[in-house]
């Protein structure tokens, strides 16, 4: 399968850079998913916490608005990576 950016044929270059630019930006994705699915996991971990009694809930909602941010930030940061190359 061509890369996204269809070079012309037998510029080898041009499908070289291609394949570059969409393995860079899958892998991209699977950085935020991975992220994503870290902050989850810290969630669901900090929530069982304070049900136990072992945290504050206060701790948990930090961690909720905290993760958003980052998650935010992080696809801002992802998606500007994924203009310049």
């Amino acid at each position: 399968m061509a890369p996204s950016t269809a070079p012309a044929a037998g510029d080898w270059i041009g499908l070289i850079q291609g394949y570059i630019k969409d393995g860079s930006l899958v892998l991209g994705l699977a950085i935020a998913v991975l992220g994503f699915l870290w902050i989850a996991y810290l969630g669901f971990a900090k929530f069982n916490e304070a049900r136990q009694g072992k945290a504050e809930w206060a701790g948990v909602g930090v961690l909720g608005i905290v993760g958003a941010i980052v998650l935010i930030f992080a696809s801002y940061l992802l998606t500007e990576a994924a203009g310049v190359i």
